[in-house]
Formats: structure tokens, C-alpha cells, sequence
């Protein structure tokens, strides 16, 4: 069996596959970057998610202190 992208890459010369080699590794540094940002947002969300909660449970601005310090680290939580 025959398939013409690899016969092509394997008929090409150093510079060509050496272009080809870099675009695979800035493919791969670009995917983990992606990966690594999606589970970063999704932490935040939820840890903003709980702050939400738990401060829609207080009576009083004042109460804040009672607030987890992990969920003071979320994004609501720096702002208050």
C-alpha cells in the first residue's frame, strides 16, 4: 500500500523534513499549552463555583472570613 503523504515526506530532502519535524514539535507544545489552560480554567471555574456558593450562604459581607483561604485564591474571591 501506497500513501502518498509518506512517500512524499520520505522522498523530500533534510530541509523539508526538518521543517516538518519543527511543526510537529511546536504542534505538540501548542496541544499541551491548550490542555494545560483548559484544566487551569476549569479549576478556576470551579473553585469560583464554590465561592459563589458559599458566600451566597452569609448573611453579612463581614462573615468573608469564614471562607475556605483555597477559595479566597479563586477569581471572586481576589476581589473581595
Amino acid at each position: 500500500m501506497n500513501i502518498p503523504i509518506i512517500d512524499m515526506i520520505l522522498r523530500s530532502g533534510w530541509v523539508a523534513r526538518s521543517i516538518l519535524v519543527l511543526l510537529g514539535i511546536f504542534s505538540i507544545i501548542t496541544w499541551a499549552v491548550i490542555f494545560n489552560r483548559m484544566y487551569y480554567l476549569r479549576k478556576v471555574s470551579k473553585l469560583s463555583r464554590l465561592f459563589i456558593k458559599k458566600i451566597h450562604r452569609h448573611e453579612a459581607i463581614t462573615d468573608i472570613e469564614t471562607v475556605d483561604a483555597q477559595l479566597l485564591k479563586s477569581p471572586w474571591g481576589s476581589l473581595v
